[in-house]
């Protein structure tokens, strides 16, 4: 948790729909690899449940390359 945003790094099933549905925003770190993993329905799933969600920030995949949020102010 970070001043309450959950950012969990990569949260297997069922974890984010407990996330989603907890009091922080979640923003989870390296939620997928962008491909099938194995275990769920791959993207798709994390990104409806996601989307779906008031809670649901977004996300970060690993494409092997460093990225970041970088504050403006």
């Amino acid at each position: 948790m970070f001043v309450g945003i959950d950012t969990k790094h990569f949260p297997r099933y069922p974890d984010p729909l407990k996330r989603l549905a907890g009091p922080a925003l979640a923003l989870p770190t390296r939620f997928l690899h962008g491909l099938y993993d194995g275990g769920c329905e791959g993207l798709d799933y994390y990104w409806r449940a996601m989307t779906g969600s008031p809670r649901g920030e977004g996300g970060f995949l690993r494409n092997y390359a460093d990225e970041g949020i970088a504050r403006t102010d």
